[in-house]
């Protein structure tokens, strides 16, 4: 982008369903795995900001390098 703009991208209702006994994917066996989403975030400091989520799993946010949610 041009200096001063900013590229945004929502991932509103970003998914992932497998039926249980199914493989996630053709070329995995069935049964357990893991699936790794990463973005970036920018934000101005100073300012309070609220990430929301719904899952069954467990999720690990980041912020710079440091480990800030972690629902083990």
């Amino acid at each position: 982008t041009k200096s001063g703009e900013n590229d945004v991208d929502v991932a509103a209702g970003v998914r992932l369903h497998v039926a249980s006994g199914r493989a996630p994917s053709a070329f995995l066996p069935p049964g357990p795995f893991r699936a790794v989403w990463e973005g970036f975030l920018t934000a101005e400091l100073g300012r309070a900001y609220r990430l929301q989520t719904e899952l069954s799993g467990t999720l690990k946010v980041e912020i710079n390098g440091k480990l800030v949610l972690d629902t083990k």
